[in-house]
């Protein structure tokens, strides 16, 4: 190991006697490059999970690579979002994302860590496949919801698609939802839009 600390693994290992090796510049200058390759590689071994498999620590440059690995391909994924975003996101794959994909908390929690001004709205409740009327899910009456955001955000805006699409990947597939204002008027936002069928509002 002494060439190893010393940062010369091969000359380290060469004959000392009457210094007929080590200690004579010829040897040294042939096994410096070589000790100089060995010596990167053994970093690049040593820090291999720091610099390409712990979301917290990886380079900048492998963030995109570790991503795959851990389910985020296709629509999932965005090569733009916020290096700091990226990082929670593959941090939480296994133990929040995937694991609770299709639930409120989910999407509420994504809406936060991308800094996304949108409250959900949910129109009734349900427990264990019925709504609280009594009523079987996926009935004519089925389960809505909304995403409310301030009139501040445009429908063209990259935040605004961001939450159509954080919630088309990530929302529960058996609900009607939407992204639309958060200010209501008899039933239609400041835009205009019609936003409930309920008369209600």
């Amino acid at each position: 190991m002494g060439g190893w600390n010393t940062g010369r693994p091969i000359h380290g290992r060469l004959p000392q006697e009457s210094q007929q090796y080590q200690g004579n510049e010829p040897t040294d200058w042939l096994t410096q490059p070589w000790d100089g390759l060995l010596m990167d590689s053994k970093a690049a071994a040593d820090s291999l999970y720091a610099d390409y498999l712990n979301p917290e620590t990886c380079r900048a440059d492998a963030i995109d690579w570790l991503a795959q690995l851990t389910g985020f391909t296709g629509a999932y994924w965005d090569t733009s979002w916020p290096l700091v975003v990226k990082r929670i996101l593959i941090a939480e794959a296994f133990s929040r994302i995937w694991p609770e994909k299709g639930s409120r908390a989910l999407l509420e929690w994504l809406l936060e860590i991308f800094e996304l001004q949108g409250q959900l709205y949910i129109l009734g409740d349900f427990l264990a496949g019925i709504n609280k009327a009594g009523d079987p899910l996926g009935s004519d009456e089925g389960f809505e919801y909304f995403i409310r955001v301030p009139i501040a955000y445009l429908r063209t805006g990259a935040s605004w698609k961001l939450m159509e699409k954080l919630n088309a990947l990530f929302g529960p597939i058996y609900c009607q939802s939407r992204v639309t204002y958060d200010q209501f008027t008899a039933g239609f936002s400041v835009a205009g839009d019609p936003v409930f069928d309920s008369p209600i509002f």
